[in-house]
């Protein structure tokens, strides 16, 4: 807690953001491919936000753009909003039984951590918050396309299998002689 208090470093690299290095000497610092993550920042800005688009731009795979798209790290804040749930139900096991992990949950707005880390940030904070205005314009967009339309099978989520008891599922298939659906 108190290393997160300082900006210094309390994980390992393998959890460091993308094109993001950390040492005692410099702090947290840019590392020379963050060229890639700075045009994932100019591609969105100027209204690309199809992922797949973003990916054949810059090479960073389409599963991490958003993530990427979201971290203060790269407007040069640190920010920890959340921690590990120390009750006992979120505790994950091993097999052997022994704990392996701790499930995630934010942290009450009055201890979320938020340190600036980078002074030569790739993102203006204002461009970042802009940013973050259109992924949750796109996410909006995008939940209420799959929400509004309705299914189109009358009893979807309603039919499970008579032997086993599991969902049954039902796929849309399109014949090449007849163009039926």
């Amino acid at each position: 807690e108190e290393m997160r208090k300082l900006g210094k470093c309390p994980s390992a690299p393998m959890t460091w953001p993308t094109s993001v290095a950390y040492d005692d000497e410099r702090g947290w610092y840019y590392l020379p491919e963050i060229t890639k993550v700075q045009k994932c920042f100019e591609l969105f800005l100027s209204g690309v936000s199809n992922w797949s688009e973003i990916e054949r731009a810059t090479g960073i795979l389409k599963w991490n753009v958003r993530g990427i798209l979201s971290n203060p790290i790269y407007s040069g804040w640190r920010v920890y909003d959340k921690k590990r749930d120390p009750s006992r139900e979120a505790r994950y096991a091993q097999v052997d039984g022994r704990q392996s992990d701790r499930r995630k949950m934010r942290r009450p707005s009055e201890d979320v951590i938020r340190v600036k880390v980078i002074d030569e940030p790739i993102v203006s904070e204002r461009d970042f918050a802009r940013v973050q205005e259109m992924l949750a314009e796109k996410r909006d967009r995008h939940l209420r396309a799959r929400h509004s339309a309705g299914s189109r099978f009358i009893y979807h989520g309603f039919l499970a299998c008579s032997a086993c008891g599991s969902a049954e599922y039902t796929r849309t298939y399109t014949s090449q002689k007849s163009g039926l659906v």
